[in-house]
């Protein structure tokens, strides 16, 4: 397939009515008077189509997370990145047939996509092994704008009742990423926010969180013994970087309800100055394995260096289910989808 060929049409997908049903009593909010009817949002990342690295199945996952999540009735879909797996560092011609197998999931009608930037979705960061030059078409973030971005990496949505901001977090860093805004993006974001309605409830979509309480049990690592001032530390891939000045600007604002994310597949919430911080699991789980196979497993990395690295447990392939409420208020679940692993 020719690079320039235009993938976009693939995704600009029509909006469809939803349901005003409530997902059930697990719902974080309280139960609440009668209200308009809400928004459907159904949140999902990390997807990680993976069966060039063994046979766990990855494809029929993430068909079965879909064929679940439309039951639901969703008014928008709302994808967290990560549908690729190590993109940086593939052959071109490898990610745009995963890509496309991406694309062919995806539900054609009846839903609205939107999709940010994961750190897996990027083509070609590590020259040496991806074989890129840097000059192609597709490099970098333009295979996520070509892709799934419908030609950028981030913008405003406008989804009635509530405004979405969908971020673009993964930085470059060395031959790796970083997470966090450049400035040009956090200065487009904060104009979106101070010319924004402040009775309008905004959610924001990004990939890397950019606060999370559960990459401290996931990713922290312990700094040298002679370091003290170190201590627990993260690394700069785990959360934002700028994680002060992103707080600060949803806090001046004093209506960004909710920032969702991904890429440390865990479910979990933290509300902090206003805003609820979710992180929203993964549909691949702990990348498709059990998650008790890989609970206590250190990196390859770490094993070189001797550490003794204990991890928890990440979420079971799953998926965030949301009422969206125009008074700013929500209902939120974590959905798993029926699912039994491959082993191999």
């Amino acid at each position: 397939m020719h690079p320039d060929l235009p993938r976009r049409d693939f995704i600009k997908l029509a909006a469809a009515a939803g349901t005003s049903t409530l997902i059930g009593q697990n719902l974080s909010a309280q139960t609440m008077p009668a209200r308009s009817k809400p928004l459907r949002l159904i949140h999902m990342t990390d997807h990680h189509l993976m069966d060039f690295m063994n046979a766990r199945g990855s494809q029929k996952g993430i068909e079965a997370a879909y064929a679940h999540a439309m039951t639901f009735k969703p008014d928008v879909i709302a994808n967290g990145g990560d549908f690729l797996t190590h993109s940086i560092e593939r052959p071109l011609a490898d990610m745009q047939a995963d890509a496309e197998t991406i694309l062919g999931i995806l539900p054609k009608s009846g839903v609205r996509i939107i999709n940010a930037c994961g750190n897996h979705d990027i083509w070609g960061w590590n020259k040496r092994k991806s074989g890129a030059t840097g000059n192609e078409p597709l490099y970098g973030k333009n295979f996520f704008k070509e892709y799934f971005g419908e030609g950028t990496r981030y913008r405003s949505v406008d989804l009635g009742a509530w405004t979405m901001l969908v971020l673009d977090s993964t930085q470059p860093w060395n031959d790796g990423y970083q997470g966090g805004l450049d400035d040009e993006q956090f200065e487009w974001m904060q104009g979106e926010l101070n010319s924004s309605d402040r009775s309008k409830p905004v959610i924001v979509l990004s990939h890397i969180p950019i606060l999370n309480s559960g990459i401290i049990l996931q990713d922290a690592r312990t700094g040298p013994e002679h370091d003290h001032d170190r201590g627990v530390t993260l690394p700069k891939g785990s959360c934002h970087q700028d994680l002060w000045r992103m707080a600060d600007a949803f806090y001046r604002h004093g209506n960004v309800k909710i920032a969702l994310s991904g890429h440390v597949h865990v479910d979990e919430r933290t509300d902090i100055l206003g805003t609820s911080h979710i992180s929203g699991g993964a549909v691949c789980g702990s990348w498709w394995t059990p998650r008790e196979q890989i609970a206590v497993r250190a990196t390859l990395r770490e094993r070189q260096r001797g550490t003794d690295i204990i991890r928890t447990p990440r979420a079971d392939p799953g998926f965030g289910i949301f009422n969206l409420y125009p008074d700013g208020s929500f209902e939120y679940k974590y959905e798993l989808f029926p699912w039994e692993f491959i082993q191999g």
